[in-house]
């Protein structure tokens, strides 16, 4: 293996160690502020608008369908709306949302606000199913990121030192 090729190599592991650790820190981040979603408030609020929506996707050949999800609620004398079903929606995949409410429009349902900042709310607490999809992606990376370090090293070539000892005078006897 060449020095340059080497160089690519691990310059390529180097940034997907450092894109995994990126994620890493992202998703402990959003699971660290999502502990303090556990003491967010339950209010009674109004689920507004439950539908399906169905866009063209021309660059996938096909209809991309959405589940929207809103509700109104009230904090402190003041109207909010909310549309998370966590309080750290990332990762929730879209057209999986309904699976979370099985509340139709106009029905009551129980939502969770911060108290600190009641424009934030959510019908669960915590972080979406997301976390482990990106934890197990950031795994993959950092893994492959290292293997792009560490392996190139180990089989690269040697050079092979000249020895006077030995019959052919290119290496040891």
């Amino acid at each position: 293996m060449t020095k340059t090729k080497l160089i690519v190599l691990q310059i390529t592991g180097g940034l997907l160690c450092a894109l995994a650790i990126y994620g890493f820190v992202r998703v402990a981040r959003k699971v660290h502020l999502s502990l303090d979603s556990h003491e967010w408030k339950p209010v009674t609020a109004e689920l507004i608008k439950k539908e399906l929506e169905s866009t063209s996707s021309p660059g996938r050949g096909g209809m991309l369908t959405t589940e929207t999800i809103k509700y109104r609620y009230e904090w402190g004398g003041q109207e909010y709306t909310g549309t998370n079903v966590f309080a750290y929606d990332f990762g929730v995949v879209h057209n999986k949302r309904f699976d979370y409410v099985s509340a139709r429009e106009g029905d009551q349902i129980d939502v969770y606000v911060d108290p600190e900042g009641p424009e934030r709310s959510a019908i669960r607490r915590g972080v979406g199913d997301g976390v482990y999809t990106t934890l197990i992606v950031d795994a993959l990376l950092l893994t492959g990121g290292v293997l792009f370090v560490v392996v190139p090293r180990r089989y690269a070539k040697k050079p092979k030192l000249y020895s006077p000892l030995s019959s052919n005078g290119i290496g040891a006897p």
